[in-house]
């Protein structure tokens, strides 16, 4: 746990119990149990090894779910949602380009790794966490970066979206 707030903590993301790859945000209402770890002793070994911090200082600077959705896109130019179940694609992989207290609204990539021409719309109530900063969403920004990737596949409602 890096930080804990009113509605959500953010976590390290954790690979292969020894390196840190990335942040995710949870949702407190997603929480279910929280185990232990089998191998502290090694992963603490692990972390001093790579030089990583303890206790892991945090990414950004916010208050609640919400500010921190209004803030992360400034310094995670991509991030990845886990959100409606009942969806074809239940997460979305792109840029936070608007949020109000119902829903984000994101310029979303497809699965193909290009842009997609219409932004997701997708409800706050849904969203039970958040990653960023990974090499998963540094990939994905390399891809929105390149030259073709403007190239304006349609983009389907929410009901069928094709977005990561």
């Amino acid at each position: 746990v890096v930080s804990i707030h009113s509605d959500f903590v953010i976590l390290g993301r954790l690979y292969q119990d020894s390196w840190i790859n990335g942040w995710q945000a949870l949702r407190l209402k997603s929480l279910i149990r929280v185990s232990p770890m089998d191998d502290v002793d090694f992963i603490l070994r692990a972390m001093a090894a790579n030089e990583v911090s303890i206790p892991l200082a945090p990414p950004l600077d916010c208050g609640a779910f919400l500010n921190f959705l209004r803030v992360v896109c400034k310094s995670f130019p991509i991030i990845t949602t886990d959100d409606d179940p009942s969806v074809v694609h239940p997460s979305a992989a792109g840029t936070i380009i608007d949020v109000d207290t119902e829903s984000i609204t994101i310029k979303a990539m497809s699965t193909k790794g290009f842009w997609e021409s219409n932004p997701h719309r997708i409800e706050l109530k849904h969203i039970t966490h958040v990653l960023f900063g990974s090499k998963y969403e540094q990939t994905l920004e390399l891809l929105g970066s390149m030259p073709d990737a403007h190239r304006g596949e349609a983009s389907p409602s929410k009901s069928g979206k094709d977005g990561h």
